[in-house]
């Protein structure tokens, strides 16, 4: 019995490892994929998986140094508009720490290969109702041009919806949706 007790301790704490990819390309690189014009679109779903809205997005990356802004400009199904600023910099140990304006929290961008992981709170506005939530951003370099960001939107540790969003240099018309 105790050796069954150690093995599924063993199992459990194994599966809890931070898989590496680091042998794999292309590497993720924040001035490279946040770099520049970049245009995106995206769909927000309840933690069921039910659409509950959709969006496009530019984007703009201005670098200098260790130092870079990305300004985001929204548009979604309903005619809502709003727009977000990120403020990224270098540590001179490596690590990469963002700053959104709307962010109640920085985010500590960690990179693993191809894949970028941040988390960091912000207040949303539901039907007139305010909550602070936490993000935890999955982002993957698929290659130069293009990035997948997959996010868990959570309250109290529980996951309440998903925001899927694809990332690239082709333009997206934001008059209309």
């Amino acid at each position: 019995m105790i050796r069954f007790l150690l093995l599924l301790s063993l199992t459990a704490l194994l599966s809890c490892a931070q898989p590496n990819y680091q042998h794999l390309d292309p590497q993720f690189d924040v001035e490279t994929h946040f770099g520049g014009e970049r245009h995106a679109y995206g769909v927000v779903r309840s933690r069921g998986g039910e659409l509950l809205r959709r969006f496009k997005v530019n984007l703009t990356g201005v670098w200098e140094g260790d130092r870079g802004i990305l300004d985001e400009e929204f548009l979604y199904d309903d005619g809502e508009r709003s727009s977000r600023q990120w403020v990224f910099e270098k540590h001179s140990d490596g690590r990469w720490v963002g700053r959104a304006n709307d962010a109640l929290t920085d985010a500590q961008l960690v990179i693993n290969g191809p894949e970028l992981n941040l988390v960091y709170e912000m207040v949303l506005e539901v039907d007139g109702t305010q909550y602070e939530v936490t993000f935890e951003d999955w982002i993957y370099a698929i290659d130069d041009e293009r990035v997948v960001n997959v996010s868990e939107v959570r309250k109290f540790g529980f996951k309440v919806a998903e925001v899927i969003l694809v990332i690239d240099r082709n333009h997206i018309d934001l008059t209309s949706f």
